[in-house]
Formats: C-alpha cells, sequence, structure tokens
C-alpha cells in the first residue's frame, strides 16, 4: 500500500453518490475499511483469503474485476486432463 501514501486521506466523502463498501465481500476479498481517493478513484483496505492485505479500488470490486489479491495467479495451475 505504499504506492497509495499519496492520497487524499480525508474522512469518509460527504457527496450523496458515496457508497461504504466497508464490511462487503466480492469474490474472496473482504473490505475492511475506507483507505482514500486517489484522481478520481476512492479506495479501500481490503483483505483476501490468503491473508494479504491491499489497496482495492471501489470501480473494480462492485463491477469484478477485482476478485483476489493476486494470489490465484501466483498459485500453479492444474495440468489439462485430456
Amino acid at each position: 500500500m505504499a504506492q497509495l501514501l499519496a492520497m487524499d486521506t480525508r474522512a469518509y466523502p460527504t457527496h450523496s453518490r458515496f457508497v461504504d463498501l466497508s464490511g462487503q465481500q466480492f469474490g474472496d476479498v473482504k473490505v475492511k475499511r475506507y483507505l482514500g481517493r486517489r484522481k478520481e478513484s476512492i479506495y479501500f483496505v481490503c483483505e483476501c483469503v490468503c491473508g494479504n492485505e491491499f489497496a482495492g479500488s471501489s470501480t473494480d470490486l462492485r463491477r469484478g474485476a477485482t476478485k483476489s489479491c493476486g494470489c490465484h495467479k501466483r498459485a500453479p495451475k492444474k495440468e489439462k486432463q485430456r
């Protein structure tokens, strides 16, 4: 999360379109808390089932683009059965 240090970390946004995703589950990811804004994106601290914490954008979480921290991509793939 070091790359997100330049983020605006004020309290929760007050505009009416802000949706607090804290406590919700998206695939293997559980949203823990609001982290801040960067440009047009709102970020949350997320925890994967493998235990890794990462910053996830609300847009990617809600549209299904973020399903894990990437641990599924790093895991060895099973051989194809013929």
